[in-house]
């Protein structure tokens, strides 16, 4: 089995990038046609007509690679009413799904996925791939529901642009973004074995100016907390003595507790790291 290490952590995110931009032909079509029903796109987002959401959640009912943005995007809309879907396409971009955040009636951020290659008038291909608009300070909790949260604090209007293969679209001026993606997987219990799941987080942090030497960026992603049992990644406990009944008053058998909770980081500045925080209660 190969060792998990930043290296080949890198490795795997670029190779489930790849797999990303990897859409079928069939899917394609499909996410086209959504843009055509949403009609003229401008600069700014507005939301879907009801026949494009309606095929959009039929696009992203069995996700794959390809949907899979799509579907975060879908299932994030629900956490508020805050939050809508939409469509846009800003100059130089290929059509893109929308998730916006409206404060007052006016959006405060706009989250756009542009997954599929589109050519200009010329034949020049348009950029794809994942475009955030700050329009003015959020900070913004939107609990857990159906196991998907997020949190968002977002300081300096501006754009911040991830086109794929190139290097990340900043803001000139100062500005600063952390959102953070949660997911609560589920449990197993059957006696006398448990296996508990700690909170699942993706972690983004964004700065237009960092020091000098590094990177606008940081990720951090982790399961759950090795602060105390309770929060731990991954939790096995085992209790087999349990099981034994009048046997256990001549048979001794330890239980079993195993405590993972991994964490991969990818600082601003300095080398990535990877720990799993395992711990034996």
């Amino acid at each position: 089995m190969a060792t998990a290490t930043p290296q080949t952590l890198d490795a795997l995110g670029s190779q489930l990038l790849a797999e990303i931009q990897k859409s079928t032909d069939a899917q394609r079509e499909e996410l086209n046609e959504i843009f055509r029903k949403a009609g003229d796109l401008t600069d700014e987002a507005h939301d879907l007509p009801d026949g494009a959401r309606d095929a959009l959640d039929d696009l992203v009912s069995d996700p794959d690679w390809f949907s899979l943005l799509m579907f975060l995007v879908v299932r994030l809309s629900a956490l508020d009413d805050h939050l809508t879907v939409g469509a846009m396409q800003p100059p130089g971009w290929s059509p893109m799904i929308t998730l916006t955040y409206t404060v007052d009636a006016q959006a405060a951020a706009t989250l756009g996925v542009a997954p599929l290659t589109h050519t200009d008038a010329a034949g020049n291909p348009l950029s794809r791939g994942i475009f955030l608009r700050i329009h003015k300070d959020v900070t913004a909790n939107f609990p857990v529901a159906g196991g998907i949260g997020l949190s968002l604090a977002a300081h300096g209007a501006g754009q911040w642009t991830f086109t794929f293969g190139k290097p990340l679209g900043k803001p000139v001026t100062p500005a600063t973004v952390a959102a953070t993606l949660f997911w609560d997987p589920p449990d197993l219990t059957a006696t006398p074995v448990t296996l508990t799941t700690g909170r699942a987080a993706a972690t983004v942090d964004l700065n237009s100016q960092p020091v000098a030497g590094a990177k606008p960026y940081a990720l951090t992603i982790a399961l759950g907390d090795a602060t105390t049992p309770a929060t731990a990644g991954m939790r096995a406990h085992i209790d087999l003595g349990s099981s034994l009944g009048v046997l256990s008053e001549v048979i001794s058998i330890a239980t079993i507790d195993e405590q993972y909770s991994p964490t991969y980081t990818r600082p601003a500045a300095g080398p990535p790291t990877f720990d799993l925080h395992h711990r034996s209660a």
